[in-house]
């Protein structure tokens, strides 16, 4: 991952992907924390985090996470395609009926989630996400960690 930033890339991003031998990105957000521990400056995030998968709380509890670890370096890309096939998608989703509202109503309730209004737990101080409960204490103690505290 160092390599990527030697040579000049700006960016790194990784999408969602189910159900495929070989494929590193069925848990997303994990592969980007591996890459933003092993890299300094590169943005990193997903090209497409398909958000009929999983309940936008998830996706903004997970993003926010990752932005509150490596500041100012997450982008999140969404999309609406299963990410794998039909029996796959189906052990995610537990039903492939949709509505075609679904996915504008989802990704308004992320934007929801990532606004600075109180209202959902979750809100921004100097810039960066902060989040209610118990994952302030465990991104304390990491960031006393690494400062050597």
């Amino acid at each position: 991952m160092l390599a990527s930033t030697a040579v000049g890339y700006h960016r790194y991003w990784t999408a969602e992907h189910h159900g495929m031998a070989g494929i590193a990105s069925a848990a997303t957000a994990v592969v980007l924390a591996h890459v933003g521990q092993a890299t300094k400056t590169i943005r990193i995030g997903a090209g497409g985090i398909m958000l009929p998968n999983h309940a936008p709380l998830t996706i903004a509890e997970q993003f926010g996470t990752l932005d509150a670890l490596f500041p100012g370096r997450i982008d999140l890309g969404l999309g609406r395609a299963p990410g794998s096939d039909q029996r796959v998608a189906r052990a995610l989703r537990r039903t492939l009926d949709s509505d075609p509202n679904a996915f504008p109503r989802d990704v308004m309730e992320l934007q929801s989630y990532f606004a600075d209004d109180g209202q959902t737990g979750i809100w921004m101080e100097h810039g960066r996400m902060r989040m209610q409960g118990e994952i302030e204490e465990v991104l304390a103690a990491y960031h006393a960690s690494l400062a050597g505290g």
